[in-house]
């Protein structure tokens, strides 16, 4: 296995879908409920239409929706709460992880061969 860097992270676009620094667990109702509100106040800011803004807030509540399949809750090692994010990982355990829990590698580009 080569470790890499952040750096190297940043280039590789599954692995910056997987790795946000969280130094715990992030259930998902939390984190569906902060970008809904993240984008309800950005496009409020940026003078967007309400029936825009709303559109918008309500994507944010709903775009992780697929979080809730088993396996990806037993990749993040979930034990009642459903998670969105696990506590912080390396790169190494993100290569390592693959395919471990039944997600198939791409799983997230769509790459993959999804049963």
């Amino acid at each position: 296995m080569i470790p890499r860097g952040a750096t190297a992270i940043a280039a590789d676009e599954e692995a910056r879908q997987e790795w946000a620094a969280s130094h715990a667990p992030v259930l998902l109702d939390d984190h569906n409920e902060a970008v809904a509100n993240r984008g309800h106040t950005l496009a409020t800011a940026l003078g967007v239409a309400e029936e825009v803004t709303e559109a918008l807030a309500s994507a944010g509540l709903h775009h992780n929706a697929g979080k809730v399949d088993v396996r990806f809750q037993k990749r993040h090692g979930a034990k009642g709460d459903v998670l969105a994010k696990s506590e912080r990982r390396t790169a190494q355990w993100l290569a390592s992880g693959k395919g471990a829990n039944g997600l198939p590698v791409g799983w997230r580009a769509g790459r993959s061969e999804c049963p």
